[in-house]
């Protein structure tokens, strides 16, 4: 019988003759070798916590061993808590289980197995509990998300409601913004595919959080968005030809060198910027860059600039927006032209942002 009690006698009698019997002599003790108090059934514990493990337990067993399922068929107790465990005769054993955040744990049908070291005298959970939680498995410290580009943000969940909010940090979680505030979640594994709107960065973290339980939330490693984006030149900026102005970007995951162009016609063809005594590439850092440039005087409402990492150039840059090179640059006469005194040659110039009217003048 499922029972425990100190004054346990045991009587025999003859199925034939009831008056034939006999009855044991004394007291016995009729106990479990294991018997688990928690978690037996209805509980809710979490990953990343630590979980009290109790159980009473029959005399002369040993060490014990105890195994964890999250397998709805209670037989497949795969993963190994502990393998030698003190264990007293007594009402109560206890063990701090300090839950690791593995996604392999998490489930809503869940149940314990305690036994001896040889296999022996098992008891298991009376009924399911549920180890409840969230573990974000992509990104991972390695993952590297392309900035302006879709990305799938993954996670296994178990007891954490219908839906949870989903976060962003660049600065390896001290300040968040939200990505979404009521992702839905299912129990087993979830995606969100998120169009990664950011700026590049090195030390970005997401958070994802139970909109019904706080205790269900998880953090991810510090990953890179990687990815070079402009910010200056703007679109339909005027800058100034002859002047000094500053390319600006930032960059994430981009590598420690990159090389810099502009361009006159929307990105059709492309001049390094590079000094001519050295055509090594520019220096680059993680976080906002900067580049003094004096803009040529070449005047056009379709200048672009492009900036692209030395490692990867084919994937790793950023290209400005058309902006325009304001100027007036005279095309005709060109040098070494020669005109002839009184024969009529036409002057020629083109220019961009530079009004309605000009005033030509002779030098000689």
């Amino acid at each position: 019988p499922n029972i425990q009690n100190d004054r346990m006698r045991i009587r025999i009698r003859d199925a034939a003759d009831p008056t034939i019997s006999d009855v044991s002599d004394n007291d016995f003790s009729l106990t479990w070798r294991f018997n688990i108090l928690a978690p037996n059934g209805g509980e809710k514990w979490y990953i990343g916590y630590t979980n009290n493990i109790t159980w009473q337990s029959a005399s002369a067993l040993g060490l014990v061993r105890v195994d964890f399922t999250g397998d709805s068929s209670g037989s497949n107790y795969f993963y190994n808590i502990t393998n030698g465990m003190n264990n007293v005769a007594a009402n109560t054993n206890s063990m701090a289980w300090i839950t690791p955040r593995n996604e392999a744990l998490l489930s809503q049908q869940a149940k314990i197995r305690i036994q001896t070291l040889a296999g022996l005298g098992a008891d298991v959970s009376d009924s399911f509990f549920t180890m409840a939680g969230i573990k974000i498995v992509n990104p991972i410290g390695s993952s590297a998300f392309k900035s302006q580009a879709p990305a799938n943000i993954r996670w296994v969940s178990a007891g954490a409601g219908p839906t949870v909010t989903i976060q962003f940090s660049s600065d390896a979680g001290t300040n968040w913004n939200v990505i979404v505030p009521n992702a839905p979640n299912v129990v087993g594994t979830n995606t969100y595919v998120w169009f990664v709107n950011v700026l590049p960065t090195e030390t970005a973290r997401i958070k994802i959080t139970s909109n019904s339980d706080g205790n269900a939330s998880d953090v991810s490693a510090v990953f890179t968005v990687a990815n070079i984006e402009i910010l200056a030149p703007l679109n339909d900026m005027d800058w100034q030809s002859g002047r000094t102005n500053h390319i600006a970007w930032a960059a994430g995951g981009a590598g420690d060198w990159v090389r810099i162009y502009y361009s006159t016609n929307a990105g059709d063809a492309w001049v390094e910027l590079t000094d001519p005594l050295d055509s090594t590439p520019y220096p680059n850092i993680s976080g906002s860059n900067s580049y003094e440039w004096i803009v040529p005087n070449y005047p056009s409402a379709i200048a672009r600039v492009k900036v692209e990492s030395v490692i990867d150039p084919l994937n790793l840059f950023g290209v400005s927006s058309n902006f325009n090179i304001a100027g007036v640059r005279v095309v005709e006469p060109a040098v070494g032209d020669v005109w002839e005194i009184n024969i009529q040659s036409m002057i020629r110039w083109v220019h961009q942002s530079a009004g309605g009217t000009a005033t030509l003048e002779f030098s000689y």
